[in-house]
């Protein structure tokens, strides 16, 4: 599996949604699925809130337009059963300084949402269009949709969990897993999909590169408002993959700090407050992210011999990781899931593993899902 340069990663999925045994969903987290403390949680315990992932990459039908993605209701069919998005929350995808919108109204027949699209730069609001979920919509300036699909993450949870857990103590790596135990990643130079059933809502827009202003940082939020340009509480937030998870959710990962940092994290309501915003404990979340490098430093170093990277390059690390964004250049059509973009077939995975764990464990042995679509909405049909 092609490898990245070195610094390509800043964050690591360490749990998953879900692994069926029988009947019954055994959970642990993800991503972005579930951050909130404790565990298999939605932020503000809202499912039809809770951002699994962003995705930012040029469309593979017109290469003049850009498709910005976002997945929510994370395991849908099986921890989230509703489907329904909030008509009490807006759905807003920032790229620099213009943020689209989807805003949903109450459902018109079983299953069926209408929604609009706005876009904002700031001093004006214009509506680009409508539709209803589940069905592809087509305006003058690009097109949308919202509702069900598979989910587009890829990665061996299972695997991954039982072979750092083999590296690494027990207060790391805790294994919360019912049943299969003790496989082990790329044991037969390929690994086994935890994703790879699940199912998940997405809303998904294609607009004209041209109409992004030359791109900048992608993320996405969930705003408690039911108005347009409403500026209620951020319910959830994301921009690169699993910043919050891990970054702030040490407390399981490192049985230290305070789990509360990943409510605090998802309040703040602009990145650029990333790095000096305080924490429960009255740190910053930069501090926490030079805490969890160091502490995967010291287990590299003791247990394989690896050397610790100095203190000035985890400062710079974390500088890369915060503020939370996804840097985008629509010019560009190469992307990483890091430093520019992240199209559906990003292993973001192998991306990220070396520079958090610092070469303990580089891959999974997962690869992309095969059933992406070529045609809008491109992320695959749901199972």
């Amino acid at each position: 599996m092609k490898k990245s340069p070195f610094a390509l990663a800043v964050g690591v999925v360490l749990s998953a949604l879900a692994m069926v045994t029988g009947a019954a969903p055994n959970l642990i987290q993800a991503a972005d699925h579930f951050d909130a403390p404790g565990s298999f949680k939605s932020p503000g315990n809202r499912n039809d809130a809770d951002i699994a992932d962003v995705y930012a990459f040029r469309s593979p039908e017109f290469p003049d337009r850009s498709v910005l993605a976002v997945t929510t209701h994370p395991a849908l069919g099986a921890v989230t059963t509703d489907p329904t998005y909030g008509t009490d929350v807006l759905y807003n995808v920032h790229v620099g300084a213009i943020t689209f919108t989807f805003q949903f109204y109450g459902s018109i027949a079983p299953g069926v949402q209408p929604f609009a699209v706005f876009q904002s730069d700031g001093a004006r609001i214009s509506r680009l269009g409508q539709g209803r979920t589940n069905t592809a919509a087509t305006f003058s300036s690009g097109r949308a949709f919202a509702g069900k699909v598979s989910d587009p993450f890829f990665f061996d949870l299972v695997a991954f969990n039982n072979t750092v857990q083999a590296r690494l103590d027990q207060r790391i790596l805790p294994l919360n897993l019912h049943g299969e135990t003790g496989r082990q990643a790329c044991a037969s130079t390929t690994g086994i999909d935890t994703f790879a059933n699940f199912n998940t809502n997405a809303i998904v827009l294609e607009i004209p590169s041209a109409s992004l202003g030359g791109g900048g940082g992608v993320w996405a939020a969930t705003v408690r408002s039911s108005s347009i340009g409403g500026s209620g509480p951020t319910i959830d937030r994301m921009g690169r993959p699993a910043i919050n998870t891990v970054f702030n959710g040490f407390k399981a990962l490192l049985d230290e700090g305070n789990d509360l940092d990943k409510n605090l994290f998802n309040a703040i309501p602009d990145p650029s407050l990333d790095r000096t915003s305080a924490t429960a404990d009255g740190h910053t979340f930069r501090d926490n992210v030079i805490l969890v490098l160091s502490r995967f430093d010291g287990l590299a170093q003791s247990l394989a011999g690896i050397p610790s990277r100095p203190p000035a390059t985890r400062g710079a690390i974390a500088d890369i990781i915060l503020p939370d964004v996804l840097p985008f250049n629509p010019a560009n059509a190469t992307t990483d899931g890091v430093f520019n973009g992240r199209s559906l077939r990003d292993d973001v995975i192998d991306n990220e593993l070396p520079l958090v764990t610092n070469g303990l464990v580089t891959t999974d042995c997962v690869g992309p899902h095969g059933d992406y679509r070529s045609t809008f909405p491109f992320l695959g049909a749901p199972h």
